[in-house]
């Protein structure tokens, strides 16, 4: 089991890395807009600029500290789990774990993630996640 600050420290990292994300593409958005207002060569803007934002997208999807299936865990806990919806570093605890557990079939994941009725395993899963979420809470508070 990890420590709290183990944790806290993967989802400080994804803040970071979403406020470094938006930095980057503001910074190669200006960067873009001076060289084409500069016209030191005569090229499309729109190139310039889908280029630029072709370097924040690699940056973006190479950095990601979160699971290609996060934004279907979100949906499902939304729909399902609205109490754990609004607690978003749960949310990339259950991901971060969630991704562990199914490394050796994320199609599993998937299917529970994606199918209409809501599989009582999979619930049961998801509580044991909350409390060892609130047991390491509990540990990191001490």
């Amino acid at each position: 089991m990890e420590k709290y600050g183990d944790v806290v420290s993967l989802y400080e990292g994804q803040k970071s890395h979403e406020k470094k994300t938006i930095i980057l593409s503001v910074i190669l958005i200006v960067i873009a807009g001076v060289f084409v207002g500069a016209n030191i060569i005569r090229i499309s803007p729109l190139l310039v600029f889908g280029l630029t934002m072709s370097i924040a997208i690699f940056y973006a999807v190479k950095k990601k500290r979160i699971s290609k299936n996060y934004d279907k865990l979100y949906h499902f806990l939304k729909k399902t789990r609205p109490e754990d919806f609004k607690n978003k570093e749960l949310m990339f605890y259950m991901d971060y774990r969630l991704n562990q557990q199914f490394a050796e079939n994320p199609e599993q994941l998937v299917s529970y993630l994606k199918s209409k009725e809501v599989a009582p395993e999979f619930l049961e899963m998801l509580d044991k996640l909350k409390s060892s979420y609130d047991l390491l809470v509990k540990e990191g508070d001490n």
